[in-house]
């Protein structure tokens, strides 16, 4: 990358460490930034001017401030718009919203959705842990087979690790070792 600095500007090395801290902010997710477009075009010259919106359609330049690292099983959920918006997961006190606004808002619970995909990969941690343990009793003395159903259980339960939640690899093996 070159950078050309114009004289009485920003020094290079005052440039250089704002690029740098600016690196350590992740992108933008894809789905915020579709929701701000939503939102615009809902709101056509109500917030600021289609010339001023032009930076959302520079994902790169975009990152988020506050990020919030999801699992890969809560994004899975929350592909899903009827589970976004399930009465489940509002808040029980909404803010005030305009008029304009109150039928197309809809704030959610962060915690109540964390909750669930929580309980869900507990739930199916749990059956991986237990299932197993009755299939080897059911098979008797059958050494291949309950090798198999070992390998198999291992196997699935580290790719579930793997998908439902945000653990690095490491963990992961450690949590399937365990």
């Amino acid at each position: 990358m070159i950078i050309g600095f114009v004289r009485g500007s920003q020094t290079a090395d005052e440039f250089m460490l704002q690029r740098a801290k600016m690196q350590m902010y992740p992108e933008a997710p894809l789905q915020n930034i579709q929701n701000i477009v939503t939102w615009h075009n809902n709101h056509q010259n109500r917030a600021i001017s289609e010339e001023e919106q032009s930076y959302l359609y520079r994902p790169l330049d975009l990152f988020s401030l506050v990020p919030k690292e999801k699992s890969p099983l809560r994004r899975l959920l929350e592909r899903s718009p009827r589970f976004r918006i399930h009465h489940f997961w509002r808040h029980k006190r909404q803010p005030e919203l305009p008029v304009y606004d109150k039928d197309v808002i809809t704030y959610i619970s962060d915690k109540r959705i964390e909750k669930f995909a929580t309980a869900i990969i507990v739930i199916v941690g749990l059956v991986m842990i237990i299932t197993p343990m009755w299939i080897l009793q059911a098979l008797g003395g059958r050494t291949v087979h309950k090798l198999g159903t070992i390998t198999a259980f291992i196997v699935g339960f580290l790719g579930i690790v793997s998908y439902a939640t945000a653990a690095k690899p490491f963990e992961t093996l450690g949590a399937t070792a365990a």
